[in-house]
Formats: C-alpha cells, structure tokens, sequence
C-alpha cells in the first residue's frame, strides 16, 4: 500500500489534493528529501570553489582570459548535472514511496545514471529554451524603456507570460524522461500533452509553492537584521528545503495528471520498479 493515498482515475485534477499529499509525502519521509540537496548543495559548493580557484589561477598563469571563461562555462555544466541527478533521485525517491516501496537511494541513483544522457539534454535544452526566451524579452523591454520612458512599466508584466507559460508547460518533462524513459524532446513534447487542459491549476500550484518559498524569504531578510550568521544558515536550510518540496510536488502533479488523463492508476505508473 502507498505511504501516500493514490486518486481515483475520475479525470479530476485538484490543486489542494496535490498540495496536501506533496506535504504528506514530504513530511513522511522527510530526512530522504532533505538529505538528498544538501548533499548536491554541499558537493556543488566545493566543486565551485575548487574550480573557479583553477581558473582564475589557470587565467592568471597563462595571460588568457578564454581560459577563465572555458573553466566557468565547464562549471556550468557541472554544476547542472549534479542537480540534475539530485533531482532525479528525489523523484524516483518519491515514487518509490507512491509505490509503497521502501527508499533505495542507490537503485534511484543507478536508474538515474542510467538516463543520465538523456535527462542531461533535457536539463540544457529547457535551460537554454526558457533562458533564451527571458533574455529576449529583456532586451525588447530595455530597447521600449528606452524609447518609451517610464510608460514602458504598463507594459512589462507582460514579458514575464511567455516564460512563465514555458514552466507549466514543461512543468512535468523531467518525471517523464526518469519515469517513461523518453528522450529530450519527446519528454518535453510529453509534458506539454499532459500539462494540456490542466495549465492554470499547474500554475496555480505553483504560484502557492511560490508564495511559501517567498514568505521564507521574507523571514531570511529579517533574520538578517537580528544574526547575519544564521540568516544565511536559514537561507541554506530554506533553499534545501524548496528543492526538495519542489520535487516531491513535481512528481504528484505528473502522477495526477496521468491518472486524471489516462486513467490509469498507481501500480501501472510505478511498474519501472517491477
């Protein structure tokens, strides 16, 4: 039986069932979803550090400036593919627990490995896609605020629509490239055939999960003004604990999806583990 009651395949898809089984699953299994950023957070630190210490010291040797900037794109890449595979674990660490199966770290690990070509591409061609997206309209915005003036603020909140529509489009590619086994496109092509019918509850998922995350900040900022010193170790703890929900809300939304779109139920979707 699932730690996390399964819906009925009634083609109904609710936002407050989805938030309140993410916070059950969540919470049940707690020190699985929080361990699992920390360590990528922790190892990414250092991984940082130690490699933009080479470069600028590669950079400084060699009297190349290309060097510096090859070490910080290289960084980029690293730092991808580890939270990529951090995320992956918790997804398949979530839906071990959907499955009523007990936690396997390294067996989420391995399959994760295993897609690691794939999910991999995935992560750069969503990155690129929406980053892209933002940075052009970035620049449309510069180029009105400087032939508008200040008129062109009636104008900016509608810039920030189309990368916004991306994420919920796109909100559930990630699950289905570690769980169907697809490939990049095909994954994202996935999502946006699931999320369709269903985009302004995804969103309004996420606009909530964005509220708390928010209300944390908030309370950082305060903490601040009191200990510099544990606001940003509040800010750590935070931020671990965002990725973590973050995820575990990622996989209820595609299991849910799938349910209400396909009918079927927990056992077919969780049959990557059989």
């Amino acid at each position: 039986m699932s730690v996390v009651e399964s819906v009925n395949a009634s083609g109904v898809f609710r936002v407050g069932d989805v938030l309140s089984r993410t916070w059950r699953l969540f919470t049940g299994n707690i020190l699985f979803f929080l361990a699992v950023p920390f360590v990528v957070q922790v190892v990414t630190f250092f991984v940082a550090m130690a490699s933009i210490l080479i470069s600028v010291s590669a950079s400084w040797a060699t009297n190349a400036p290309v060097v510096g900037g090859l070490g910080i794109f290289l960084l980029i890449i690293v730092v991808l593919a580890l939270n990529m595979i951090g995320q992956g674990v918790l997804l398949l660490g979530a839906f071990q627990r959907l499955h009523g199966l007990p936690i396997r770290i390294f067996e989420a690990l391995r399959r994760v490995l295993a897609r690691f070509v794939p999910l991999f591409g995935l992560v750069v061609l969503w990155t690129l896609a929406i980053g892209a997206t933002a940075g052009l309209l970035f620049y449309i915005l510069t180029a009105l605020a400087a032939a508008l003036g200040w008129w062109f603020l009636v104008l900016a909140p509608l810039f920030v629509i189309p990368p916004i529509a991306l994420l919920v489009i796109w909100a559930v590619s990630l699950p289905a490239c570690v769980v169907e086994g697809l490939g990049p496109i095909a994954s994202m092509g996935r999502s946006a055939d699931l999320s369709s019918g269903y985009r302004w509850k995804i969103l309004g998922i996420m606009l909530l999960a964005g509220v708390l995350f928010l209300v944390g900040y908030l309370l950082q900022i305060v903490l601040a003004q009191l200990s510099p010193t544990v606001a940003g170790i509040y800010g750590w703890v935070l931020l671990v604990a965002w990725i973590a929900y973050w995820n575990c809300m990622t996989i209820m939304v595609y299991h849910d999806l799938r349910v209400a779109k396909e009918g079927i139920d927990l056992e077919q979707i969780a049959s990557i583990f059989d």
